[in-house]
């Protein structure tokens, strides 16, 4: 995460060799001798961070062709909660299709405070979305990280509730920064969470690209705020 948060824009990471020996020093991935072993290490650690930042997320979208100003690494986020209840949230979640994204909590009722940090907040063609690196082992084979098989690693570390609260977080986020002008359907783009063990080794491979309507969000919104609910 160090790296790729790190890292100099527009500038391949082989070509950022004491970038990467700094971050893995900092977090205690040995050797630290000088040497062929070392520099093999730092060969392999660029090579699979520029497979990412090289891998199509859709159809004309590459990270490494995204500008510094399109880019905001580690955005942090807090809103209030307004009582929300767990039980509407899981109302909700069926009623657009998505099973039930919340795990059984002694809470029926959340309050406080929700933060957190997005690894990356990108704008591609006039839309925002949210991404996550994540490093999970999920298996020794290509097939492992296929988008096929990335559905269930999603739901079994409840990573698809976490990207719908983060895209809950950025849409709250658009709407105080642009105002009327924001439409969710409009600005609001689709989740992206990238599995960096097998992204780039095939074509979608470690890519999961999620979608929430603008109807979902909206609604989650409001549970969280603690709104009533509205229609007869």
């Amino acid at each position: 995460h160090d790296v790729l948060e790190q890292r100099k824009i527009g500038v391949p990471i082989r070509e950022q060799p004491d970038l990467v020996r700094d971050c893995l020093r900092t977090h205690g991935v040995r050797p630290w001798q000088e040497g062929p072993e070392l520099e093999q290490l730092l060969g392999l650690v660029a090579e699979r961070l520029d497979a990412t930042l090289d891998a199509e997320l859709q159809p004309g979208l590459r990270l490494s062709a995204l500008p510094a100003h399109a880019l905001r690494a580690e955005m942090a986020f807090d809103y209030l909660l307004g009582d929300a209840s767990t039980d509407r949230l899981r109302e909700v979640y069926r009623a657009a299709g998505e099973g039930n994204l919340v795990p059984m909590l002694s809470a029926q009722t959340l309050r406080g405070l929700m933060n957190g940090k997005i690894d990356l907040v990108f704008e591609h063609a006039g839309r925002f979305h949210v991404l996550d690196w994540k490093g999970n082992w999920l298996g020794d084979r290509l097939e492992d990280y296929a988008p096929a098989a990335l559905p269930a690693a999603m739901d079994a570390h409840h990573y698809r509730l976490q990207a719908l609260l983060y895209t809950v977080a950025l849409h709250r986020y658009l709407g105080a920064r642009m105002g009327a002008r924001y439409r969710p359907a409009e600005h609001l783009g689709d989740p992206v969470y990238l599995f960096l063990r097998g992204v780039g080794l095939a074509p979608g491979a470690g890519v999961w690209a999620g979608h929430f309507s603008p109807a979902l969000i909206e609604s989650v919104d409001a549970v969280m705020a603690g709104k009533p609910e509205t229609g007869g």
